[in-house]
């Protein structure tokens, strides 16, 4: 799991009866350096990282 969620529960009392609230915050996503470069190059319009070149070219 990589997203950064904060979680918060709590009960309404109405003259109605009781109300269950659960909220869920999403602040995005917790990434590895690696995978946080990666992210940053396909933004920068980059679709393979040096390292995936490397990678690539080992395999082969």
């Amino acid at each position: 799991l990589r997203a950064n969620i904060d979680f918060a529960i709590a009960t309404g009392h109405t003259t109605y009866g009781c109300v269950g609230v659960k909220v869920w915050l999403f602040h995005g996503e917790v990434l590895s350096e690696r995978d946080a470069e990666r992210y940053q190059s396909k933004i920068k319009g980059s679709s393979i990282s040096d390292d995936d070149k490397a990678n690539e070219n080992s395999a082969n």
